[in-house]
């Protein structure tokens, strides 16, 4: 859909809420030699509409996300390089989302792998998660691995 289109609202829908965000996890994916699909199934109680729905595209990247129910329910991935003029996302029903990717390359993709915080990176003025930086900072690649996979695991639980 065409940015337009989706910035547009129907006068009588409230304004996307702006709620706690819930990292989106259910979702399935295919693809073919130039374009890979994702197709996103939302939360039980979610009636997506396309006012409610953000998407940003890069070239390494993705990320989507639906303001509805009082939440931003996001999905977010790492990608091998894409054309992100020729990709797109819509609303295929109430309560489920496609994005279309157009490959740069022809190539097979492995996975859809999640976006990842730079934890090295950022500032923080608990000392607790200061030592973890230094830890993080100075460990080898297993060390960064665990951390990086209890952050996702963290980012990605549903809380109430």
């Amino acid at each position: 859909q065409s940015a337009a289109g989706a910035a547009s609202r129907q006068p009588d829908r409230p304004p996307p809420d702006t709620g706690t965000t819930v990292q989106l996890t259910s979702f399935s994916w295919w693809q073919s030699d130039s374009v890979v699909t994702v197709q996103i199934k939302m939360p039980t109680g979610v009636d997506a509409h396309e006012s409610e729905l953000e998407q940003n595209f890069d070239v390494d990247g993705f990320d989507i996300v639906v303001a509805n129910a009082g939440k931003r329910h996001a999905l977010a991935r790492k990608v091998p390089p894409i054309m992100t003029a020729r990709s797109s996302c819509y609303i295929k029903s109430r309560d489920t989302v496609v994005v279309k990717l157009r490959k740069q390359e022809n190539k097979e993709w492995k996975d859809l792998a999640p976006a990842k915080p730079d934890i090295s990176s950022a500032p923080f003025d608990d000392p607790r998660m200061a030592a973890l930086q230094q830890v993080y900072d100075q460990g080898d690649e297993k060390v960064k691995a665990a951390l990086n996979q209890a952050w996702e695991q963290t980012l990605t639980k549903n809380l109430p």
